[in-house]
């Protein structure tokens, strides 16, 4: 069973993306997570944002 999760870093839209990769069928399970034990356990990792972060 495929694992992607969406690393919350407290920026960005999650929700939105969560929805977007379970609609496409991106994985089995879609997870938002800011926590190091579930991206660590992820098969995938998706880091959302506009290219940019600030300083």
């Amino acid at each position: 069973m495929a694992l992607v999760v969406v690393v919350d870093y407290g920026m960005g839209n999650l929700r939105s993306v969560e929805k977007a990769l379970a609609h496409v069928g991106m994985a089995d399970i879609v997870k938002v997570s800011g926590h190091p034990e579930d991206i660590e356990k992820a098969d995938k990792i998706v880091f959302p944002g506009q290219g940019a972060m600030p300083d």
